[in-house]
């Protein structure tokens, strides 16, 4: 991975780790079978990083609702960037949205359907930032929300 580490105490999500062994911390490691060639000692470092990320991925099946938050959320300078309202789905600032996966038609009526379950329908294999997918463009009818 070529991400690096920018340490920040504003809401810090990563930490890095380096595990070392050599003459300035634990000592060297010491060889067996490097002896031969005249190596005694080793020293040895490893870094690792981890990171609280959203999930990227979800495979056939894995989305429990259907919505979705719309690629501008992410983009500095689009349209919104700070919220995530689902209502109303017309206003600008509202970046998320109610949303049919890949079956069509992209309405209210086709959500109730996918939260029933329809039969032979499994919500396609997603990753984020390069999955799309179509929102309603509204809000849900009272009895779609109840199948929530």
């Amino acid at each position: 991975n070529t991400k690096t580490l920018t340490p920040t105490l504003n809401q810090p999500d990563a930490v890095e780790v380096t595990a070392r062994r050599d003459g300035g911390a634990n000592g060297p490691i010491t060889t067996f079978f490097a002896r031969i060639l005249g190596i005694n000692t080793v020293d040895v470092r490893a870094d690792a990083t981890a990171a609280l990320t959203g999930q990227s991925t979800a495979g056939d099946g894995d989305l429990e609702i259907p919505i979705g938050i719309s690629s501008f959320f992410f983009n500095p300078g689009e349209r919104c960037n700070d919220w995530i309202k689902f209502s109303p789905t017309h206003d600008p600032d509202s970046c998320a949205g109610w949303t049919t996966f890949d079956m069509s038609p992209s309405n209210d009526p086709t959500i109730r359907r996918i939260l029933q379950e329809v039969p032979g329908y499994t919500n396609p294999d997603t990753t984020a930032g390069e999955t799309g997918f179509e929102f309603i463009g509204g809000d849900l009818s009272t009895p779609t929300f109840d199948a929530l």
